[in-house]
C-alpha cells in the first residue's frame, strides 16, 4: 500500500469487501519505501521517511526490518485516527507518561525530557508535597482565642470546630463575655450546645449568667419553646419554665373552643405546676381562670338567648357589645354589674358571686359597681350601694352606724367616674361634698366645675383671698352662683386673710 487509508475509508463496507484492497503479506516480496504520516502526542505532524530494506540485503537485515515496518505502520494508523482528538493538558498521568515514552521510542523523536529537567520536576514535586503536609498540619491546629474572637466580632469567616476540649470551649466563651459581644457569646454558646452533653452544657451555662440570658433570649425569639423549657428546668428555674408552658398553652388555644383550652390548662397544671410545691398560688389562680371560663360560657349562652327572645328589658335599652368568653375577670364583673345587678349570690351571673369566688378586693369591686351603675343611670342604687353595711366606717369602738357615705376608692374617684358617664351636675356636686379633706374637695370641685362646693369649701377654710380670686372663674351666665359667692364674701365669717 502506498498510503494509509483514512478512518472514513475503513468504515466503508466496500473497503472490506473488495479483494483488491487487501492482499496477503508476502515475506519474500520486496519491501517498498512508504511515506508514513506520523502525528506526535501533542497533535503536530511529524514527517519522517521510513524506508523498507531492499531484497538484496541479507536475510538477517530483512528479518529485523520487517517488524519495524509493521510497528511503524500500526502506530501511523493509530496516530492518524487520534489526530481528530483534542490535545491533552500539560499534566500527564502515569499512563500517559508511559505512552509518551513509548512514542519517543517508536517515532524516534528527540523531545524526551533531559536529566536536568527531570531533576527539576522532582524537586518541585517534593516542595509541593512538603507544603501540602504543612497545610494539613496547620489546619488541624486551632487558632488563638483572640484571633477567633476578632474574626467573630469583625464578621469574618471563623471555625470553632477546631476547639476540641471542654476547657478551650469555656475559655473562648469567657473571653467573649469579657468583650461584651452578644454575637460572639451566642455563637460560642450554640457551639457548646452542639458539641457537649446536656448535663455538661447546663453546668457551663449555670456558671455564666450572661451566656444563659443570651441563650434563653435566642430560644424565646426563635420559638424553640420545648428547648427553652428543658433548659430552664435544667438550670433550676422551674417557676419560669412552668409560666412559659402556661403562656404557650394560652397562645396555642386562642382560637380553640373553651372546652379545649380548659383541658389544655388542666394538663398544664398537672404536668408543670402541681409537681412544684412552690407554685401552689399559681395553681390556684389557673384553677380560678378555668372556673371563670366555664362561668363565662354559661352566662354568655343564657344572655344571648335572652337578647334574641327579648325577655330581659335591659338588653333592649342597652344591647350587648359582644361575647364575654376569654375576657378578664374585671371585664366579666363589670358586665355582670351592668346586666345582672341585684341577682342573688347563688346564680352564676351574680356580681356578688363573681366578687367572692375570685377574691376581688374592695377597690376593684367599687370601681366596677360605680362604673356599671353610672352607665345604667341608676343613681338611687348607687347611693344605696355607698350606704351598705360593708361601706360603713370602722372605728376603735367598732362599726359606726353613721349614715355618711363611704367609698374605699375615695369620692374624688367617684366624681371622676360620674363626670366620665355624663352624670347631672347636682349629682356630681353631691358626691363631691362627700370628700372629707378640704384641700382635696377644693381641688376636685375646681377641676370638675362644682362651683357651689368650691365656694363652700373656701368659706369653710376662711380663705377670703382665694374666694375673691375664684369668683372670676365662674361663668358670667351663672348669675345666681356669682351672687351666692358675693354674699359669702359679705357674711360674718371670720376670715383668716
Amino acid at each position: 500500500m502506498s498510503q494509509l487509508s483514512s478512518p472514513q475509508d475503513e468504515d466503508d463496507e466496500s473497503y472490506w469487501n473488495e479483494s483488491s484492497s487487501l492482499k496477503p503479506f508476502d515475506f519474500t516480496a520486496e519491501l517498498e519505501s512508504d511515506s508514513i504520516n506520523v502525528v506526535g502526542w501533542d497533535g503536530t505532524a511529524v514527517n519522517s521517511q521510513s524506508s523498507r530494506p531492499q531484497s538484496q540485503q541479507s536475510g538477517s537485515s530483512i528479518t529485523s526490518a520487517r517488524p519495524q515496518a509493521a510497528s511503524a505502520r500500526a502506530y501511523s494508523s493509530r496516530s492518524v485516527r487520534n489526530s481528530d482528538l483534542p490535545a491533552p493538558t500539560s499534566r500527564l498521568t502515569s499512563t500517559q507518561s508511559t505512552v509518551s515514552s513509548q512514542q519517543y521510542k517508536v517515532t524516534g523523536m528527540n523531545t524526551k525530557p533531559t536529566t536536568t529537567e527531570l531533576v527539576s520536576l522532582e524537586a518541585k514535586v517534593r516542595t509541593l508535597e512538603r507544603q501540602l503536609a504543612e497545610c494539613r498540619k496547620s489546619a488541624e491546629k486551632a487558632p488563638s482565642v483572640g484571633e477567633t474572637l476578632r474574626q467573630l466580632m469583625a464578621g469574618d469567616p471563623f471555625v470553632l470546630e477546631l476547639y476540641k476540649s471542654r476547657g478551650d470551649k469555656g475559655l473562648i466563651l469567657d473571653k467573649a463575655i469579657e468583650r461584651c459581644d452578644g454575637n460572639a457569646i451566642l455563637a460560642t454558646t450554640l457551639f457548646m450546645r452542639n458539641t457537649l452533653k446536656r448535663d455538661l452544657f447546663s453546668k457551663e451555662l449555670m456558671s455564666r449568667p450572661a451566656a444563659m440570658d443570651h441563650y434563653c433570649s435566642y430560644l424565646r425569639d426563635s420559638g424553640e419553646i420545648d428547648e427553652l423549657h428543658e433548659t430552664l428546668s435544667a438550670l433550676g428555674k422551674t417557676e419560669e419554665a412552668a409560666i412559659l408552658k402556661y403562656k404557650h398553652t394560652l397562645s396555642t388555644t386562642s382560637n380553640s373552643s373553651p372546652s379545649i383550652r380548659a383541658n389544655a390548662l388542666k394538663d398544664c397544671i398537672r404536668f408543670y405546676f402541681e409537681p412544684d410545691r412552690q407554685l401552689t398560688t399559681e395553681t390556684g389562680l389557673i384553677n380560678e381562670e378555668i372556673h371563670l371560663m366555664e362561668r363565662q360560657v354559661v352566662v354568655d349562652d343564657i344572655d344571648k338567648k335572652a337578647q334574641e327572645q327579648g325577655t330581659n328589658p335591659i338588653f333592649k335599652t342597652h344591647p350587648r357589645s359582644g361575647s364575654i368568653i376569654y375576657k378578664p375577670v374585671t371585664t366579666t364583673l363589670n358586665y355582670s354589674c351592668c346586666y345582672h345587678w341585684g341577682e342573688k349570690e347563688n346564680i352564676l351571673s351574680s356580681p356578688v358571686s363573681i366578687q367572692k369566688k375570685h377574691n376581688i378586693n374592695q377597690k376593684q369591686w367599687e370601681y366596677s359597681v360605680v362604673d356599671a351603675l353610672c352607665w345604667r343611670k341608676s343613681w338611687t342604687q348607687l347611693k344605696t350601694f355607698f350606704q351598705a353595711p360593708q361601706n360603713r366606717i370602722q372605728s376603735t369602738f367598732g362599726w359606726s352606724a353613721s349614715n355618711r357615705l363611704q367609698a374605699a376608692i375615695g369620692f374624688d374617684k367617684v366624681v371622676e367616674v360620674l363626670t366620665y358617664n355624663n352624670a347631672h351636675a347636682d349629682i356630681i356636686s353631691e358626691y363631691c361634698g362627700e370628700i372629707s379633706s378640704n384641700e382635696k374637695r377644693l381641688e376636685t370641685a375646681q377641676r370638675f366645675c362644682c362651683y357651689k362646693q368650691a365656694i363652700d369649701t373656701l368659706v369653710l377654710m376662711r380663705n377670703r383671698h382665694g374666694l375673691q380670686a375664684y369668683i372670676p372663674h365662674i361663668p358670667k351666665t351663672m348669675n345666681e352662683m356669682i351672687n351666692y359667692a358675693n354674699n359669702k364674701l359679705r357674711s360674718d365669717t371670720k376670715w383668716r386673710n
